[in-house]
């Protein structure tokens, strides 16, 4: 179990503290509170480089990079007692387990929330706290055809069932094990890490597994592909997809030939999508350079961190992969996407697309988190018998409760 606390940290990047506490001397320890060292893996994102250029053109402390060649090495590293400033990960680390030991100020004592999109902001909240602070993120949530959906806003599973049924889509979902929205739903709807538990013996996922039961049999040999094709083809209901760009909404519809809307993933609480943060930044308790590295973080998630001005005097989004966190940047991201109309469509449809994706954003369900394969292994394992007919729904419940409890607890102890 200890490799896979390294390989959840895959894609990773941690800014290590030059400040380590012990038997150095004042001016040792002086110099040192003068740079703080960025460590990362060499997968990680360039455009860090720039940020760190233009901070370091304006501040006495400096930021020196540094790059370690796996991220099993970086995390030994963490795990060997290192001081950390600030922590900069990828889409694919969760940093619970490292909040759980105290490791991470709570942002909400040093920022302005209003200055960053509210919602997604307090859907990465633990226990009220605001221990990540996102560069960027992307909304999943599940899309369908306007015309078939009409003005339904019940997404339970019972209820998308019989429509389904009624409309003659033999696939209400594709909720299969491998399909985009499987894994965000399952991590941010039945697994507590902040608090090491799981919820996998609730009626509501035995409901959830019987959902998909039902039409698992028919897709479970359908590439995404083919699962496209069958949405576009009205015989899916709903296509689980997700967004990094104002623009997606007016490529799908394009491409299906019809106008699509977002109804949110099957829930029992309706409208369910999900923020999944592209990269985070975290600073340290311990760390002697404290106030610096809130700084920084607020500089590169400021607006003029991720704005950079063309030749021609127009401005463009410089450094974000998907939607940036902060708010005016978000507003420059959605004007635009409507200056520039790339697909060449209505006015009104791209207003009103382009609205739709904000009103996704501005109520978002849940943070998606936890990178954590083994996760997705045990719920193949289980689910696949339970599909197969070897197993009924309460056995394999208890069975994937019982899984993923020990795992929670073996590796994030």
């Amino acid at each position: 179990m200890k490799k896979s606390i390294l390989i959840s940290m895959v894609l990773s990047v941690f800014i290590l503290s030059s400040c380590e506490v012990g038997e150095e001397t004042l001016s040792e320890n002086q110099n040192k509170q003068n740079e703080i060292i960025l460590t990362r893996i060499t997968e990680s994102h360039d455009f860090l480089y720039t940020l760190i250029d233009n901070y370091n053109s304006e501040s006495d402390v400096q930021i020196t990079l540094k790059e370690y060649p796996s991220s099993e090495q970086l995390t030994m590293a963490i795990l060997g007692g290192e001081p950390i400033d600030i922590v900069y990960s990828g889409k694919t680390l969760d940093v619970s387990p490292l909040v759980s030991k105290g490791f991470f100020i709570d942002f909400s004592q040093y920022i302005n929330e209003d200055e960053y999109v509210n919602s997604v902001i307090d859907a990465m909240k633990q226990d009220g706290k605001l221990y990540e602070l996102p560069y960027d993120f992307d909304v999943e949530s599940a899309i369908a055809k306007s015309d078939l959906w009409g003005e339904d806003t019940d997404t339970t599973f019972s209820h998308i069932t019989e429509k389904s049924t009624n409309l003659g889509c033999w696939i209400p979902f594709d909720f299969t094990m491998d399909s985009y929205g499987f894994v965000s739903f399952i991590k941010s709807e039945f697994i507590d890490l902040e608090n090491r538990t799981c919820n996998f013996n609730s009626k509501e996922f035995e409901e959830f597994i019987l959902f998909m039961k039902e039409y698992y049999s028919s897709v479970k040999n359908l590439s995404n592909e083919q699962l496209y094709n069958e949405f576009k083809n009205d015989n899916m209901l709903m296509l689980a997809t997700g967004f990094s760009s104002f623009d997606q909404l007016d490529y799908l519809e394009r491409d299906i030939g019809a106008k699509v809307k977002f109804v949110g993933f099957p829930s029992e609480q309706n409208n369910y999508h999900i923020a999944v943060p592209r990269s985070t930044f975290s600073v340290a308790q311990n760390s002697l350079n404290k106030d610096t590295a809130v700084d920084f973080v607020k500089y590169c998630v400021s607006y003029d961190a991720y704005i950079t001005t063309n030749p021609d005097g127009s401005e463009m989004i410089a450094h974000s992969f998907s939607l940036p966190i902060n708010v005016k940047a978000l507003e420059f991201c959605y004007n635009l996407s409507i200056q520039s109309n790339i697909y060449d469509i209505d006015e009104t449809m791209l207003v009103s697309n382009r609205e739709q994706l904000l009103s996704q954003i501005n109520s978002v369900s849940a943070a998606a988190r936890l990178s954590d394969d083994n996760i997705k292994d045990i719920l193949n394992d289980e689910l696949s018998a339970f599909f197969a007919g070897d197993k009924d729904v309460g056995t394999v419940s208890e069975n994937i409760q019982s899984r993923c409890m020990l795992l929670l607890w073996e590796q994030y102890e």
